[in-house]
């Protein structure tokens, strides 16, 4: 195993039970004492996604309870109220986002690890080299993004500020560059790494359900969630309202999309599929959802006319899907 191994590197290593996993976990997830993350949701564990603070700035274990939240309790809906801090004790608090990018990212590297051979991975350094590449390149992608939508001064912090689509250009481009290093069929690694993914996305949503984060819109479907807890993300007037779960419909939608590009992976390495399907399926289908899900975000950017950011992204991530098509139409499976 390499030197200087990633943090889901060693918990996945060294995870022989559930419950060392659980240790290992929550020692990562529980800031010390007096650290930056105390005093907010912890982000840097993210990575992926973040169109997550509508007012970066702002420190939700500051903020008064709002009454309102009080005085709706008599309507049908789901109260997420407690949920932005999983667990505290002392100066301890575990984050529900932390908690969940934390445990997505040990689920989707053991995932990976199971099939490394076929992967074309011939040695453990190979393997955990790619896992800190593609987490290294998901930060600075989502980073780097976030700090072209809302300016480089809010994106300074490693606490907060990323966006899923800034992962969707660096790490694609991350992945490439390591197959072509290790001399590996490009789209047969992208096949599993972006199966991979769509687990990692979806406790990503989790995560931002948890800490409220990429509301949805205000809603009397009985299915509708209200926020209560002053910690949340969730911007101050809209505590105590009902608002479309939209965190879960991704979560949902990912794992949907997930377990049918399973099906097709498995055609893949049998042979029956050339590689590229699951990797272009990935982009079409997230593109398609997000750009779907943007009529009921409460936290939209607009872009040109009626557009907005995360449509014309989606529609970025379909014309990637298209090129994707092409490219494995011309190519042979080794190639």
């Amino acid at each position: 195993m390499s030197s200087g191994p990633t943090l889901i590197m060693a918990i996945v290593g060294k995870t022989d039970s559930l419950f060392a996993l659980s240790e290992q976990a929550l020692k990562v997830v529980l800031p010390p004492a007096g650290s930056p993350s105390d005093s907010g949701i912890n982000f840097s564990l993210g990575g992926f996604d973040h169109n997550c603070a509508q007012n970066p700035r702002r420190r939700i274990e500051n903020r008064k309870p709002d009454r309102r939240g009080a005085r709706a309790a008599g309507h049908i809906g789901y109260n997420t109220s407690v949920l932005p801090i999983l667990l505290s004790f002392g100066p301890f608090k575990l984050y529900g986002y932390g908690a969940a990018i934390t445990l997505g990212g040990v689920i989707g590297a053991r995932l990976l690890w199971l099939r490394r051979e076929k992967m074309g991975l011939r040695d453990e350094e190979s393997f955990w080299a790619l896992i800190n590449l593609a987490v290294l390149s998901g930060f600075l992608g989502g980073k780097l993004l976030f700090m072209l939508q809302y300016g480089f001064r809010e994106g300074l912090s490693l606490m907060n500020g990323y966006s899923a689509f800034g992962g969707f250009v660096s790490v694609p481009l991350a992945v490439a560059g390591f197959a072509l290093w290790k001399k590996i069929p490009v789209l047969k690694l992208a096949d599993y790494m972006f199966l991979t993914a769509l687990f990692w996305h979806a406790f990503g949503r989790l995560g931002c359900f948890l800490a409220g984060c990429c509301q949805g819109l205000p809603t009397s479907l009985p299915w509708g969630v209200t926020f209560r807890d002053p910690r949340s993300m969730v911007p101050p007037e809209l505590l105590g309202v009902r608002l479309h779960p939209v965190q879960l419909y991704e979560a949902a939608g990912d794992l949907i999309v997930a377990a049918i590009l399973y099906r097709v992976l498995l055609a893949t390495e049998k042979g029956k599929v050339k590689p590229g399907l699951v990797a272009a399926g990935h982009f079409a289908a997230y593109g398609i959802m997000r750009s779907s899900l943007e009529l009921l975000r409460g936290d939209t950017l607009p872009f040109l006319g009626p557009l907005t950011q995360g449509q014309a992204l989606g529609a970025g991530l379909l014309t990637a899907s298209a090129a994707i098509m092409v490219w494995r139409s011309r190519c042979s499976p080794s190639s």
